[in-house]
């Protein structure tokens, strides 16, 4: 009795607070979801969207179409209104998230259900403004907030959140909320709102910029980009000469973690030619982490964790991650893949 009670409660708040003209407008909408998708229909009633007069019918088209699960809503549906943001979308990572994964051989060699567990659920984002734009609500403050991003910029592949909260930006931001203070991820990866979260630059694993087609930037472009970058973000809290200075820093730190990765390489490719492992050796961004022998997978770790955890820890400003997680690592794994490669010989030396 008492939960048919707080149900019908629950209902006429509903109702009540549903717009008159929404009620006219999206009548066949409002007869089932109001009842059968409750949450996401009061998400969209307290809405901006709402407010606006943008309905179902608006976003998903005709009743018909959406029974029929074609109702999808894709960036390019956004833009018809939100033009100037699918163009900086189109511009930035995000838009390129999907390709970036179909032909990965990671990505092929996980069976199906994996594949819609883990890589799908962010890479996705291509496809989606509401990975970050919640649905129903499509808050832009919500958006801004770090625990939006942290869905997918978080854990072991990419602790993107775990540095920003150990460093000096993300204690104060978490203390103060308050992006005059001290920036949120919105403030320093889409400056004014651009939703060029990258400044049309990505990133391999080695920390070097190409463009959406994985084509290297000319040492010019890179300068002209950073140039926009410093100007548009950082400067607005800190004097040039320490963001130079940082961010020089950042990239002496990069280089020493890369000098260490082509160290270990150096290593395997050695055995490679002694005989000692096969030939063809996949080592890199390519590299699967199952099948293959102990060395290899202690390279794995440090090309797709150790050494990404350094260089983009000193770019957060996280200390904890580019040197404990990261270069502590590092130098420890290449310690152990030196032990390896001896071991390996020896080997091969007693079975001869």
């Amino acid at each position: 009795m008492l939960k048919k009670g707080f149900f019908l409660s629950t209902m006429m708040i509903f109702l009540l607070s549903i717009p008159l003209w929404a009620e006219e407008k999206i009548g066949e909408c409002l007869a089932c979801h109001q009842k059968e998708t409750r949450g996401i229909f009061q998400a969209w009633v307290n809405s901006k969207h709402a407010k606006k007069g943008v309905d179902c019918i608006t976003c998903h088209t005709n009743h018909e179409k959406a029974k029929a699960k074609k109702s999808a809503v894709d960036p390019e549906t956004c833009g018809k209104c939100h033009q100037d943001r699918l163009r900086q979308f189109q511009e930035g990572r995000h838009a390129i998230a999907w390709n970036g994964i179909k032909d990965h051989p990671q990505y092929q060699a996980l069976p199906d259900p994996l594949k819609k567990a883990f890589c799908e659920r962010c890479h996705n984002v291509q496809f989606k403004c509401n990975s970050c734009h919640t649905s129903h609500a499509f808050s832009p403050h919500e958006a801004k907030e770090p625990e939006a991003c942290k869905k997918c910029h978080a854990g072991l592949a990419g602790p993107h959140d775990e540095m920003y909260a150990s460093s000096l930006h993300g204690t104060v931001y978490a203390v103060d909320k308050n992006t005059v203070r001290a920036p949120n991820c919105a403030s320093c990866h889409m400056p004014k709102g651009t939703h060029n979260i990258s400044f049309g630059v990505v990133y391999d694993s080695w920390g070097n910029p190409v463009d959406k087609n994985g084509k290297p930037l000319s040492k010019e472009v890179q300068e002209k980009i950073r140039k926009q970058m410093v100007e548009d973000v950082c400067y607005q809290c800190h004097i040039k000469t320490l963001t130079l200075e940082r961010f020089e820093l950042a990239d002496q730190v990069k280089e020493r973690a890369k000098g260490l990765l082509g160290e270990a390489e150096k290593v395997i490719r050695e055995l490679e030619q002694e005989g000692i492992l096969p030939k063809g050796v996949v080592l890199g961004r390519n590299q699967l982490y199952q099948g293959s022998s102990r060395i290899e997978a202690i390279y794995y770790r440090m090309s797709q964790f150790q050494n990404v955890y350094t260089w983009k820890g000193a770019y957060h400003f996280s200390a904890d991650f580019a040197h404990w997680y990261g270069w502590a690592h590092l130098q420890m794994s290449l310690i152990e893949i030196k032990e390896e490669a001896r071991k390996l010989r020896e080997l091969n030396r007693l079975r001869k």
